[in-house]
């Protein structure tokens, strides 16, 4: 019997792709448990990564089909895209739960379904203290609901496709009991898109009810409608690296690739974007470890 495997999805720049090409080769190495990565770019990089980007579980999709509603909104930047294309994407994945990740992800162990989903449920993290309660109070007005109080964990995570298909389906709703006001290129198109199959409400309201992010929508939605159990268990480990990845520039010089290669203690490790340690420095350090043999 063949194993089972989830989706995963990763908002990509073209400035981005070294980075990207780190986390894709590391995932060929461990996560054989991967079914599709789908790889989301923005128009203007489509056609340069689908050039660059091979192999049969990578899929580049441009951001126009799969958020066409993206172009009413310029002036929404990356960060917001980023967490809309992530909710956006369980409308293609094939798998019940998908792997969220970003360009500056790295797997670092083997990887296997039966690892991540146990009892139908995917494994959900609480940080010992509330870091961004910022993020959920705007996610609580967006709602109409009350957060738990817990700051769950962030990417990589594991989401529900039913649960945020139902999130979605919510949204909708709600963006007709706020009822806010459309400018008129926004409310033709909403009603130019209202046929059998199509329903861009929820994106609409998310993207004229800023700020909010995508994990405590998610989240603050499951527990609030008494979904959380369905499909999340709570887990005394995160599933990536908290205190060993690099969440600044000065931590790189004595970061320790090999105890994230070599710990048991989580899957991934994130070498933070914004920190501006180019990929190749990242490279030098991970490239030992990047064969099974290296790490036994």
């Amino acid at each position: 019997m063949s194993e089972q495997k989830l989706d995963a999805v990763v908002p990509l720049t073209l400035a981005d792709f070294e980075r990207f090409r780190l986390l894709q080769r590391t995932l060929d190495t461990f996560m054989g448990a991967l079914n599709t990565c789908w790889v989301v770019t923005a128009d203007r990089d489509y056609a340069e990564l689908c050039r660059r980007i091979g192999g049969d579980r990578y899929r580049v999709l441009s951001e126009s089909e799969l958020l066409p509603e993206l172009r009413l909104f310029p002036q929404v930047k990356g960060w917001y895209r980023q967490q809309l294309i992530k909710l956006a994407i369980a409308e293609r994945v094939v798998s019940d739960f998908y792997i969220t990740f970003d360009a500056d992800v790295l797997c670092v162990r083997p990887v296997h379904y039966a690892d991540l989903i146990q009892a139908g449920r995917a494994p959900c993290f609480a940080h010992p203290t509330d870091v961004f309660p910022e993020w959920y109070r705007g996610s609580e007005k967006v709602l109409g609901m009350r957060r738990s109080g817990v700051y769950h964990n962030v990417t990589p995570a594991i989401l529900s496709r039913a649960g945020v298909l139902q999130l979605q389906e919510y949204l909708g709703k709600r963006a007709q009991a706020v009822q806010l006001p459309w400018r008129a290129t926004e409310a033709l198109y909403y009603l130019s898109r209202l046929l059998p199959g199509s329903t861009p409400a929820w994106r609409l309201y998310l993207l004229r009810a800023l700020p909010w992010t995508e994990y405590s929508l998610y989240y603050t939605y499951l527990e609030s409608s008494g979904l959380f159990d369905r499909y999340h268990a709570w887990s005394k480990r995160c599933c990536y690296a908290i205190d060993d990845s690099v969440w600044t520039r000065d931590q790189f010089e004595e970061w320790d690739a090999r105890r994230c290669f070599t710990s048991t203690d989580y899957f991934f490790c994130v070498v933070q974007s914004r920190t501006g340690i180019a990929p190749q420095a990242v490279l030098d350090k991970i490239e030992p470890f990047l064969s099974a043999g290296a790490l036994r």
